[in-house]
């Protein structure tokens, strides 16, 4: 099958990274990044093998500090957007995007927003939802094809 590289915003703990070797994509195909230096030290205890860095994806200069890396088939941000201020969510976003392949997939997690209208992209009409919290409720997971701004789909 094709390599598939993939990257992990804001790595916290070490979870995501495990689901995705779990997918089979291997420890050189992988990449974390984390603001954190405690969080990158502890994911690096349990997954010596994987590329830890401390960078920032809001920032303009994650771009070129991954640069050795593109492109990246995946790119996950499991409850990171909630961190964020509205600036920084649109550099974030800007900067998956450049990240990504033409084909890549992005998929981000995040609980229930303080800020129900930053996530505005989240709204579809034909899910059955009635509102974006119920969409939302406690913690959804969303996936984008980021190259379209397409929602592919949200469930529980």
């Amino acid at each position: 099958g094709q390599d598939i590289r993939a990257l992990d915003v804001g790595v916290g703990g070490g979870k995501v990274l495990g689901l995705t070797r779990g997918l089979g994509i291997g420890d050189n195909d992988l990449v974390g990044i984390d603001i954190s230096p405690k969080m990158l030290a502890l994911v690096n205890d349990l997954y010596p093998g994987i590329d830890l860095r401390e960078a920032d994806i809001s920032d303009s200069s994650v771009l070129h500090s991954l640069s050795d890396k593109f492109p990246l088939q995946l790119v996950t941000a499991h409850m990171v957007f909630n961190h964020l201020n509205d600036k920084q969510l649109r550099l974030a976003l800007f900067n998956i995007f450049n990240l990504l392949s033409d084909n890549g997939i992005f998929v981000g997690l995040v609980p229930y927003p303080n800020n129900p209208a930053k996530f505005d992209v989240l709204k579809d009409s034909s899910s059955g939802y009635s509102s974006l919290e119920d969409a939302l409720g406690e913690e959804k997971l969303f996936i984008i094809t980021v190259r379209l701004w397409l929602i592919l789909n949200i469930w529980n």
